[in-house]
């Protein structure tokens, strides 16, 4: 897979700028643009059985091409850009356990690589961002036995409290998952660039001893300190094998924030999850908003509505996941809420949920408000390939890149070239494929010349057509004194690891 920029400089020097990733309070920062996420829940078609067999159904799966296909169009046609899709929920239908029981994971079953491919390649024709949640916080459920909700529905504790546990998933499902290659693409799953980002868990505080709200379902809760390792060790693992984001689906404001009436405090910010693993920490939050969360608007609210991103104190860009698609109990027209999040400085509103999902509304009660909110934000939320940010002549797509910020025109990535006693030296610094934002990449460059820039045949400088990215200078000395006018062209690209 090649992503490419280029350099073309004269035989004396050239200076062209380029650019990485930003992000502003209100906007994701993806790929070198700054995205507004405008779009709707799935959340599933079936739930646990997306993207995985129940075996205890009959090895059912429930995707759908046509119905995603209609979805995916139905959302682009409003204006929408993402989809927040649930991948194996409490675990009924995937991953494989070892066990008939809870147990470890030992791997993926044919359907679940199968249907990711196909749902990418539908966002990609339709111009959507998937956001693929991994696990429901169901699946700390008691475990479950074979019936209506299958064998392996719940009794996933270990997964979350047992680092061993937790390996096999990383090493059987994860990342089997991440490194597959999606067919007649050159990406895989973790460098496609219609997956946007990973949530570990949806509302893991339902789980958590510390949040007094336990859901009664689960008899053996955990703590705190052990969702914060869960979800870091998740998050380091795709940061380290992907170059996409990570979030955490937060039931609400009062455990995403400090300062938020009557919140108990940010459980998700980077002093929390960093010590579990130095990749650990989030790209961006995410919390939930329903009409219980109003409050009295006295001693607390966790309305997103009455506290804005400054009252919230929240440090990172953060998303509404989830909003009631019909306004629900919230006091507020869907119109109102959509506005209401967008002028409090949250950077995206997704309504639950397209399929009609516990009765708080479907994708015909919120379709106009969000085809109207499209029509006036369009610059934010659909961005031209060709977006160029800082007006330096490179598209923000090719800074990401080029690893340089498309936020500045005075980030520039810098070729030199002089001529010393007849011989003429060319130089450039290379940059590792490193960080956030990085993961499953490298960062190759070439040198190329041609003695005709307008029409001319460019052909790689021998031994420096694949240059490692590594944080240093390429040297390079033209072998003797020739007169005749020559040009040179750096490239860069990205390969899947």
């Amino acid at each position: 897979m090649r992503q490419w920029w280029t350099l073309i400089c004269g035989i004396l020097g050239a200076l062209i700028g380029l650019e990485t990733g930003f992000a502003a309070d209100s906007a994701i920062g993806w790929r070198g643009q700054d995205l507004y996420l405008s779009g709707c829940n799935v959340s599933w078609e079936s739930y646990g059985a997306d993207f995985a067999m129940v075996e205890d159904w009959g090895n059912w799966n429930g995707y759908s091409h046509a119905a995603t296909d209609v979805m995916f169009a139905d959302l682009s046609a409003a204006g929408c850009n993402c989809v927040r899709w649930w991948v194996f929920c409490d675990g009924r239908g995937g991953p494989e356990f070892g066990s008939n029981s809870g147990g470890n994971v030992t791997g993926l079953d044919s359907a679940v690589l199968a249907n990711m491919d196909d749902a990418i390649k539908l966002a990609a024709d339709h111009g959507i961002y998937i956001i693929f949640c991994l696990w429901d916080f169901a699946m700390l459920f008691d475990d479950s036995t074979t019936g209506q909700r299958g064998e392996h529905a719940g009794g996933h504790r270990n997964l979350v409290v047992d680092s061993t546990a937790r390996g096999t998933f990383v090493t059987n499902a994860l990342l089997p998952i991440l490194q597959h290659e999606i067919p007649g693409t050159g990406y895989t799953i973790a460098t496609h660039p219609n997956v946007l980002a990973w949530e570990v868990i949806n509302e893991p505080e339902w789980a958590i001893t510390e949040s007094g709200s336990v859901d009664p379902n689960i008899s053996q809760p955990v703590s705190l300190a052990q969702m914060q390792e869960f979800v870091a060790d998740l998050t380091g693992t795709i940061h380290r094998n992907a170059n996409q984001l990570v979030t955490v689906g937060s039931a609400c404001l009062k455990w995403n924030s400090d300062t938020a009436l009557g919140a108990v405090g940010n459980w998700w910010k980077d002093s929390a999850l960093a010590p579990y693993d130095p990749d650990g920490a989030l790209d961006f939050y995410q919390v939930h908003y329903y009409g219980w969360m109003n409050g009295n608007y006295t001693t607390w609210s966790y309305s997103p509505l009455y506290n804005d991103t400054t009252d919230a104190s929240l440090d990172k860009p953060t998303i509404i996941g989830e909003s009631p698609a019909d306004g629900g109990s919230t006091g507020w027209t869907v119109d109102e809420l959509i506005d209401g999040c967008y002028s409090n400085g949250y950077a995206g509103i997704w309504s639950w949920t397209y399929m009609g999902v516990d009765y708080v509304g479907d994708w015909s009660d919120c379709s106009t408000a969000y085809t109207q909110f499209g029509s006036n934000h369009v610059a934010k939320i659909q961005l031209p390939a060709d977006l160029d940010s800082d007006g330096d002549g490179l598209p923000n797509v090719s800074e990401f890149i080029a690893g340089t910020d498309p936020g500045s025109a005075h980030s520039c990535h810098v070729v030199t070239i002089r001529r010393t006693n007849g011989t003429v030296e060319v130089a450039f610094h290379t940059a590792a494929a490193e960080g956030v934002g990085y993961g499953g990449v490298n960062r190759y460059y070439a040198l190329e010349e041609s003695t005709d820039l307008v029409g001319g045949v460019w052909r790689p400088v021998s031994g420096l057509d694949r240059i490692p990215g590594a944080n240093g200078l390429v040297h390079y000395q033209s072998p003797g004194t020739n007169q005749t006018p020559r040009f040179y062209r750096a490239l860069a690209w990205f390969e899947n690891r």
